[in-house]
């Protein structure tokens, strides 16, 4: 890879999602894209067998835990890999060991 220009990409967390996700340490808010979603969704009508998914996108981020002052949110548990003061002073780049 490194012969063509590329590197490894080095996440510095990972976002884990579930359904009503115990643990969760991040909620967002996707009040202004909630309706992109379901459009997206929408779109994968052989996924969605015909059924529509509004109401229950809808129902299920308004029902998002915490989401406090959010209409409609998003919950993650975030795993870091890389401690930001590592990579403030990296930037994900390899230092030699």
């Amino acid at each position: 890879m490194a012969g063509e220009g590329l590197r490894a990409h080095r996440p510095r967390k990972i976002y884990v999602t579930g359904w009503m996700q115990p643990g969760a340490d991040l909620w967002v808010d996707i009040g202004e894209t909630i309706e992109t979603k379901i459009e997206a969704l929408r779109a994968h009508a052989s996924q969605m067998s015909g059924a529509d998914p509004g109401n229950f996108i809808r129902s299920w981020a308004s029902a998002t835990p915490r989401a406090g002052g959010m209409d409609y949110a998003e919950c993650f548990r975030v795993v870091t890999l890389v401690p930001d003061d590592a990579w403030e002073k990296t930037r994900g780049e390899r230092t030699a060991s």
